[in-house]
């Protein structure tokens, strides 16, 4: 063999946690009111149409209400039907609108979402697969649902902006993640822990004055459903940001290539 074929492979990029971790949050909080405004305006939505058709009673359970178990069955069921709808859009509007800034292509959250309106059953339906995959491998054990979860990490930035598909996209996170799961593990264990943490640090107050200083009614149930919405809608946006960043950075690292022309799939 000659001198060449005898060096060793190159060694494989490798993101770096910080530093995908640093620039989600940056992301996040650099767009933190329109970002933070669209989630709040999905999960409101959510709220107002699940109580004109079954009143408030869900509402007044958040502080400690008694309402009834089948009507309450039925509105908890409604929510999250309403959530996923709701969300697939925020994840729409959010995926493009940021992809498009890191682009240097900036485009409005409403032309981001008008642009990826295409990729909405597509985005539905993958992210029905991937929880769904992610409760069967974390039942089964804890560590095969998160070696599940960081090999289809970017599925979302796959279906919207790679216009891959529901399976393809799952095909498509694979590729990308390949020889950085591990390190795809860390930043999606630190979200985790940044969102439980802030969720901890605002439940808890707000728990305290429910339980010594409210009344226990409609308008207790509604403040506390209101501060839950906003923790959940900071939530989704880090998520979602975090997972843009990541994807970006995997399409250089494997493809050699960002998105540079993303901007131009929402004209």
């Amino acid at each position: 063999m000659d001198a060449v074929s005898d060096l060793p492979p190159a060694p494989r990029p490798r993101i770096r946690i910080g530093d995908v971790l640093g620039r989600g949050l940056r992301a996040t909080f650099a767009n933190l009111p329109a970002y933070i405004g669209i989630a709040f305006a999905a999960g409101l939505a959510t709220i107002l149409v699940t109580a004109a058709i079954f009143g408030t009673d869900f509402i007044e359970a958040a502080a400690g209400g008694d309402p009834g178990e089948v009507e309450f069955a039925a509105a908890d069921i409604l929510l999250i039907v309403l959530g996923l709808f709701t969300n697939t859009l925020v994840q729409i509007a959010i995926i493009g609108h940021l992809a498009a800034l890191m682009a240097g292509q900036p485009v409005s959250l409403l032309t981001a979402l008008r642009g990826g309106l295409p990729s909405f059953w597509a985005l539905l339906f993958a992210g029905l697969l991937f929880w769904l995959g992610l409760l069967i491998g974390s039942v089964l054990l804890i560590v095969p649902g998160l070696i599940f979860a960081a090999c289809y990490a970017v599925i979302g930035p796959a279906v919207v902006l790679d216009r891959a598909g529901v399976i393809g996209s799952f095909t498509r996170s694979r590729y990308l993640t390949s020889g950085n799961r591990w390190r795809i593990l860390g930043v999606f264990l630190l979200v985790m822990a940044i969102t439980v943490g802030i969720s901890m640090v605002v439940a808890i107050p707000v728990g305290l004055i429910a339980v010594y200083a409210a009344d226990g009614g409609l308008a207790t149930g509604f403040s506390m459903t209101v501060v839950n919405m906003l923790v959940n809608s900071f939530a989704l946006v880090f998520a979602i940001c975090t997972q843009t960043v990541l994807h970006r950075d995997l399409r250089i690292i494997r493809e050699g290539e960002g998105i540079a022309d993303v901007g131009r799939a929402f004209d």
